[in-house]
């Protein structure tokens, strides 16, 4: 609900209305996806906005890697992998579920694609 909300204030915004008015606007959620899913699904097909719904599959963290690194199945990128390559890119010994809620931890997978 959370991310629905801060795009619906950011798209509220006249000036960012106009500038992203060609863009697709895409709501991306993990498969463990928060329980009022529907409730979000509703809001997402009643507003004007025109929101196409991402859902991960088994872990969004992948998703992040893979626009800043090749991943291929024969590399072996398991669950252990990605995790390391999450704690590496973000500088923190530890990636917990708290890293992961943290608002700058998404900010800092875009900045490193903005470098790159």
């Amino acid at each position: 609900m959370h991310i629905y909300q801060y795009a619906e204030e950011f798209l509220s915004n006249n000036e960012n209305r106009r500038k992203y008015r060609l863009y697709e606007k895409h709501l991306v959620f993990d498969c463990d996806a928060p329980k009022n899913i529907q409730e979000v699904i509703g809001l997402m097909k009643d507003f004007p906005n025109e929101y196409i719904l991402d859902l991960s599959n088994l872990m969004f963290e992948p998703w992040l890697v893979m626009h800043y690194q090749n991943l291929k199945v024969e590399n072996n990128c398991g669950e252990r992998k990605i995790i390391k390559l999450m704690r590496d890119n973000l500088g923190v010994s530890r990636y917990t579920s708290k890293t992961k809620a943290n608002p700058g931890t998404i900010g800092k997978q875009v900045s490193r694609l903005m470098v790159a």
